[in-house]
């Protein structure tokens, strides 16, 4: 699935794509990445004595100029109030939905009308998918004793208490999560509350804003593992969009990363291994990856699972210059640039060694 709702986020995102223009065509990127005027920007965005509007503004300047947007720091009351807010909103999606049952995890809000074992499977799914992904970008663990900022004060009491180390909460306050047993319900609750029309093929959506808002919403279509599947992958979707800066990362390492995480957690599922198994014979036939390191709106079914099978490459090769590449992709750098610097590979290069993974000579991008 495609990683944002079409019609909330990609207007905003053809904004984040093209406001740069002018900037870069006046004083040229260079200019703009060493000013000393941005540099004071992102000082500004961290400092908590100016009212979180005021940064938040700062950091769009920031994005009208470079095209990213940094996230803006919240204070703990400003934390707690995005907190409350997103509680009241998932009251709302109760009121609408009244089967729905929420729980407040570490990390997520969690609403779901699923029967009770599948409701309990389903939290376990997503700490486990949280810590599997903050090992795997390398987001630190925060000790009770360093007093985590962004965090309820009922939480930090618990971590206290526990007294052992959590790892960071990379949400600007909660991720929501609403899970739906029933189709129609799915589909009526994205229209009345994301104007999305959803297909028949929609298995779940992720929904993130630039304010660092995330909603992840599913559908089970009869088989629970992979309704599992596709919420760890639309969910790692939001997780990649909140690393660093708010923008997405390029499609096929995008998909890659999602479809790789949702095969890793859910290996009962047939769907990744279904595309991984139709990207092994696309590979036989043509000998190609259809280019899709340079696809931008699309991939085909087969092309998820082979950008699955090169995330799953890149990682056995190298986890740590994994991370390195995610973050300075998402500062801005050139992605076949950034593989060759930490992979010694490029586009070709990267096909050939996963043809050769598939016992497959001679596949190109």
């Amino acid at each position: 699935m495609k990683p944002f709702s079409r019609q909330i986020i990609i207007a905003v995102f053809a904004v984040l794509l093209l406001s740069p223009l002018a900037a870069f065509a006046q004083f040229g990127f260079e200019n703009v990445q060493n000013s000393s005027d941005l540099s004071e920007m992102r000082q500004q965005i961290e400092d908590m004595s100016i009212p979180y509007q005021e940064r938040l503004a700062i950091a769009n300047k920031i994005r009208d100029l470079t095209g990213r947007l940094p996230w803006t720091p919240m204070t703990s009351k400003e934390w707690n109030q995005r907190l409350y807010e997103q509680k009241a909103t998932v009251k709302q999606y109760q009121a609408a939905f009244p089967k729905l049952r929420c729980v407040e995890t570490q990390y997520f809000l969690f609403a779901s009308d699923a029967p009770p074992q599948m409701y309990k499977e389903i939290q376990i799914l997503l700490d486990r998918m949280y810590g599997v992904l903050c090992e795997k970008f390398n987001v630190p663990f925060i000790t009770p004793s360093e007093g985590q900022e962004n965090g309820s004060n009922v939480q930090r009491r618990k971590s206290a208490s526990a007294g052992k180390a959590v790892r960071q909460n990379i949400w600007q306050a909660k991720c929501v999560v609403v899970v739906f047993m029933n189709d129609s319900d799915y589909s009526q609750f994205e229209m009345r509350f994301f104007n999305q029309k959803v297909s028949s093929g929609t298995k779940g959506l992720c929904h993130q804003m630039v304010d660092g808002r995330v909603t992840i919403s599913c559908r089970f279509s009869g088989d629970k593992y992979n309704l599992y599947s596709s919420l760890v992958h639309e969910t790692t979707h939001g997780f990649s969009f909140m690393r660093r800066v708010a923008y997405p990362l390029p499609l096929w390492l995008n998909e890659g990363i999602s479809d790789w995480t949702a095969r890793t957690l859910v290996p009962q599922a047939t769907v990744c291994p279904t595309k991984q198994k139709q990207a092994v014979a696309a590979m036989q036939k043509t000998h190609s990856l259809g280019r899709m390191f340079h696809a931008t709106d699309h991939l085909d079914p087969w092309q998820y699972g082979a950008a699955a099978m090169t995330v799953n490459l890149l990682l056995k090769r190298n986890p740590s210059a994994f991370v390195h590449l995610i973050d300075d992709v998402k500062d801005g750098t050139d992605v076949e640039e950034t593989l060759i610097k930490y992979y010694k590979l490029n586009y070709d290069e990267l096909a050939n060694q996963l043809g050769r993974a598939c016992g497959i000579a001679g596949v190109k991008q």
